[in-house]
């Protein structure tokens, strides 16, 4: 299958997945690009220009999963609420033109989360519920970097990013002492509303608001403390570094003895006596995928949340169109949603995309590939994604559609074409092809990051007849590390590199197994691997 070309006859500089017609995502990746790019939204202020997708933190950087592939601008969003850090620490999280919409959230909280510019016509908000955006923030610099390669860029933000940290380990509106770990108002899962008359235009947190330690909040943070470490590494300061990654995992242990209930994340560990009618213990909420990805459960653990969402698959299929709620069991009432309605049990795309990547990661390779099989029949079917739906499938709203398009550009790029940057500009890779899978027999890979035009590329072929697999690895990596998912039933003869037998190993996870190559220097011209399998019993 020919590379697509743009009209000039150039290997076109963007990302593409070029799969057989008959593929079940054949024309996916192109219908989620299109579903993100139309989030994105360009102010011009006198001399300023913001790019946002649309225009709250924790969308324009949960979206960066999918238009860091083709954006070229990523950074001025960020510029604007890193440079008006509030002294406390803490990051403002939507921008709000006063002749837009949003511009009623400046009114949602008092003049200490907020902050004016008469002159440019805008004002900065932060909802002082809300407790995810500085774990957020950092993560949206680190995919900043790798996309630029940018380290200059990187130090400068770097005492910004710690002090939002140290914000969040200190602050009384954001820290318990008793348990040491993150906490908020009694939200639905990381959502920016409480089960308070008034929730509706006051985001405040109010002196007798419930509160309560979520689980999502402490995976981002632990996250956003590990990147933090490897950023301070980055700029060569090893002490801090050090520092970083020790109170990360002292979080993590906490967490995981504190939070989980044998099978999942408990949705709030409350620190009060408020009751909402459903046992929280036993409430799957939507950041035990987020958490998976974010690194905070065990290999074990993240298995057992995996099999939770199958098992609800399969218990609540002719009930449910699909598995991927924000919460399950809803709340019999939430402020003004009743249980299905809106984040209070919606069925949210976001949650799909998180899970495949996440399954694709642990062994569930199998669940992974489904998930995106019937996702992309849902997107077919309707012509488009939506954040949210009803139990029977329909259109819900709520939100953008790019988070959970982005998310599911995740899973196809990060999770089923197996592609991991491990440092940045794709110098350091481990790639997981995992295309048998989904049973698929060709797919030729580009993945291009938009500011830089940093690209890495590769070609897959699965010779079923002749029990061979193909791998042609473009040149652009220095460095790669090769983790290649087998077929069921089989194992290896040989490897061939650039036509010269190489050892290589074989590591189960779960019940799948990987050919493990590491430590490759890959020659200028790129590398060929061929995989000789022979069945087993």
């Amino acid at each position: 299958m020919a590379v697509p070309q743009n009209t000039s006859g150039e290997k076109m500089k963007e990302t593409f997945l070029c799969l057989d017609v008959e593929s079940s995502f054949f024309g996916l990746y192109e219908k989620l690009r299109s579903i993100v790019a139309n989030d994105s939204r360009v102010y011009h202020s006198k001399n300023e220009f913001i790019r946002t997708n649309p225009h709250w933190v924790r969308d324009h950087i949960h979206e960066m999963k999918g238009y860091i592939y083709w954006q070229k601008e990523i950074r001025s969003f960020l510029d604007l609420i890193l440079k008006n850090q509030n002294n406390k620490g803490f990051f403002y999280e939507i921008f709000a033109p006063f002749n837009s919409p949003i511009a009623g959230h400046l009114n949602f909280v008092g003049g200490d989360c907020r902050v004016l510019f008469p002159d440019l016509g805008y004002g900065l908000v932060r909802l002082e519920v809300e407790a995810d955006i500085e774990y957020l923030i950092v993560e949206g610099v680190h995919r900043i970097w790798q996309a630029t390669g940018d380290t200059k860029w990187l130090e400068k933000n770097l005492n910004h990013l710690e002090k939002g940290i140290k914000y969040c380990l200190s602050d009384p509106k954001r820290w318990d002492n008793k348990y040491k770990l993150m906490k908020r108002p009694r939200t639905i899962d990381t959502w920016d509303f409480i089960n308070r008359p008034d929730t509706g235009i006051n985001r405040r947190i109010l002196p007798d608001d419930p509160m309560g330690i979520m689980h999502g909040d402490n995976s981002g943070l632990y996250a956003a403390m590990i990147q933090l470490s490897k950023m301070f590494e980055i700029c060569g300061q090893e002490r801090k570094s050090s520092f970083w990654k020790e109170r990360a995992e002292e979080l993590r242990g906490r967490a995981n003895i504190t939070l989980w209930n044998g099978k999942f994340y408990i949705h709030h560990l409350p620190l009060d006596n408020a009751f909402y009618g459903v046992d929280e213990r036993e409430q799957l909420s939507l950041s035990n995928a987020y958490d998976i990805n974010r690194g905070l459960p065990t290999h074990k653990m993240a298995v057992s949340i995996l099999d939770e969402y199958q098992k609800l698959r399969d218990l609540l299929k002719g009930e449910y169109f699909a598995e991927w709620f924000s919460l399950y069991p809803p709340y019999p009432q939430f402020y003004t949603y009743s249980a299905g309605s809106y984040i209070n049990g919606g069925i949210a795309s976001f949650v799909a995309g998180e899970l495949a990547h996440a399954a694709f990661q642990h062994g569930r390779e199998e669940y992974a590939v489904d998930i995106l099989k019937r996702i992309a029949k849902k997107i077919n079917e309707d012509g488009t994604l939506y954040f949210l739906y009803t139990k029977d499938g329909k259109n819900q709203g709520g939100g953008p559609s790019g988070w959970g398009a982005a998310s599911l550009i995740y899973a196809l790029i990060e999770g089923l074409a197996g592609i991991d940057d491990q440092k940045c500009s794709y110098e350091k890779v481990k790639i997981s092809p995992r295309w048998v899978s989904a049973d698929e027999k060709y797919a030729h890979i580009k993945i291009v990051y938009g500011p830089s035009d940093n690209t890495l590329e590769y070609d897959f072929r699965w010779d079923k007849e002749a029990k061979i697999i193909y791998l042609k690895l473009y040149p652009g990596p220095k460095e790669v590390e090769w983790n290649i998912l087998l077929p069921p039933n089989y194992s290896l003869e040989k490897v061939e590199r650039n036509k010269k037998i190489i050892p290589f190993k074989l590591a189960n996870v779960e019940k799948s197994k990987y050919t493990v190559i590491k430590n490759n220097v890959v020659p200028a011209k790129g590398e060929f691997l061929t995989l000789f399998l022979q069945e087993t019993l």
